[in-house]
């Protein structure tokens, strides 16, 4: 089977580097699949679960950012990404979080930036919430 390059990458360093036969996104449009040989595509990416298959499942948690695909080539710049693993938050501690994140919408002005702040929180919860 054909294969691509994967890269995640956050302003501190590169979460992931390596061969991957798909790669799941969310993009600010919804979930977009990608495998090799794909268009190229330059997206918004939301925050949510990132998966990328290949001789195993790696899942990840990222932030907002950019996607950019090519044929053989997927790039994931994202503000923030953990690798779902044992020292991901429980479900209470997401379950908080995502309260915690939807408090602080209610309590803000739309378009300030506490009010991103807390879209881009909530939108980490539900991840977080997702991967289990």
């Amino acid at each position: 089977m054909a294969s691509m390059h994967v890269d995640i990458v956050t302003p501190e360093k590169t979460v992931f580097s390596g061969p991957a036969n798909e790669v799941v996104v969310p993009s600010v449009l919804g979930q977009v699949g990608v495998r090799p040989d794909h268009a190229q595509v330059l997206a918004l990416l939301a925050g949510g679960l990132t998966s990328v298959f290949g001789a195993e499942t790696k899942r990840f948690v990222t932030g907002r950012g950019f996607v950019e695909v090519n044929a053989q080539r997927v790039t994931v710049l994202t503000e923030s990404c953990r690798v779902v693993d044992a020292k991901a938050p429980t479900d209470a501690e997401a379950t908080a979080m995502l309260r915690s994140a939807e408090k602080a919408m209610a309590d803000t002005l739309d378009g300030t930036a506490e009010r991103r702040q807390a879209e881009a929180d909530a939108e980490l919860a539900r991840a977080w919430l997702a991967a289990r």
